[in-house]
Order: C-alpha cells, then structure tokens, then sequence
C-alpha cells in the first residue's frame, strides 16, 4: 500500500541535460530504514497518528474558511494546535499547516472545477513532514528524528541511486518526508538532494536535448529526500 501511495519515484537520468538553465536542480531519493524494534516503532506510530489528527483538524478548518496559504493557517492555528498536543514538538505544528494548506489547495480547486466527489477532502495516506528542526542525517547510515519520546536514531539501507548522488556532489537539502510500513516495522524517508545548474544554455539547446534524446528512467522504491549541490 505504501508503495502505491508515495514511495514509487521516478527519476530522469538525462534530466541535467534537460533542465541546464535552471538555477538549480533537485532530486528526490527514497531510502528505507532497517526494521525497526516493536517498541521504537510504536513511538513512530504514535506519532503518525497525532499527525494525521492535526492534518484532519486543519484540512477541515482550511476547507471551511477558503484557505489555501501555509502562513495564513499557520498564523490561525498554530496556538491550538501547540495546546492540543503540548508534548509533540512545536515544529510539527509548522509541518502540518503546511501539508494540510496543500492538500486544501488541491481540493479547493477541484471543487471549483466541479470535480470534488466530497463535500471535504478525505486524508486516507500521510507522510510526515519534517524540516531541518526535525530531523538530521547523521552520516550516510543513520538519521536522527524528533518525536514526543525525544529524538529516536534510526539506521538506513544505503542503495545505489543515494550513493551516486551523494559521488556527485550532490547536497542534502532541509526538507524530508517519512512514510511508515506496517507490515515490516520500517521507515520510508524521503528526502531531496540539489545542486546549481549552470545557466548559459539557450532553449536551443535545451530543444535539442529533448528531440535527440531519449532519456531513461528508473524507479526508486523508498523515501524522498532533496539533494544541493553547491
């Protein structure tokens, strides 16, 4: 299920060639965790769901009052949300306003369409949202999460496609997603990495690229993750 809902990427190798002129590049890179003991994978269990729960209120609340703007929600509901679940850090309150003002974005436009099926959006998956307060990579084999147990260490399985980007140059960006597998007691991260592009290409070339060759693709199966290059 969780494959089908977030962790089945697809990166274009040729994808430099494409997009040179563009400041900057990213890319995102889905690793998967070692599985984890029963007891520290309750904790992310319980996290998922205050969560998900904060995500519903917001969501409904953003529908209801016509927002589509992370900083508006955040500004509205941020204090709730704090006093809702005191022992979950601040910063997730940030992350959900930010998840559900997109999700309410989406919605809304639909609904504007006239393609909503619903009279409120539905949040059936969730992957967390972290920013650089709640996680950290520590080394290429393991990162570090917060949660309302404290910040729990976590190992990754190292694969080929974060170890050719990492060779490359490539750089970790701030932002990751972190989807939980049930069924095998594992983490999917996905985190972005990025790197500056050189903007001296023309469209011309650009054109050129995308007529003469046809790029190939592979899929990732884990979590998204942005890398920079500087």
């Amino acid at each position: 299920m969780y494959r089908a809902n977030a962790a089945r990427l697809a990166v274009d190798e040729e994808a430099d060639e494409r997009l040179r002129g563009v400041n900057e590049v990213t890319r995102t890179v889905v690793v998967r965790s070692a599985p984890l003991p029963r007891r520290t994978f309750r904790a992310f269990v319980e996290l998922e769901g205050m969560y998900r729960n904060i995500v519903e209120q917001l969501v409904l609340y953003a529908v209801n009052n016509n927002i589509t703007k992370f900083t508006r929600l955040k500004a509205e509901r941020y204090r709730e949300v704090r006093s809702l679940y005191p022992r979950l850090p601040s910063h997730y309150a940030y992350t959900a306003c930010q998840d559900a003002a997109e999700r309410a974005h989406s919605f809304l436009r639909l609904r504007r369409m006239g393609r909503a099926r619903k009279p409120y959006p539905e949040v059936r998956s969730v992957s967390i949202w972290l920013d650089d307060h709640l996680w950290r990579a520590e080394g290429l084999t393991s990162i570090s999460m917060a949660t309302h147990r404290g910040r729990v260490r976590v190992s990754i399985e190292l694969n080929k496609h974060l170890l050719r980007y990492v060779n490359r140059g490539w750089r970790l960006a701030s932002e990751a997603r972190v989807k939980l597998d049930h069924r095998e007691r594992r983490l999917v991260h996905s985190t972005s990495r990025s790197r500056r592009r050189s903007t001296s290409t023309g469209r011309r070339a650009i054109s050129q690229s995308m007529l003469t060759r046809t790029p190939r693709q592979s899929s990732l199966t884990a979590s998204s993750t942005s890398l920079r290059q500087a």
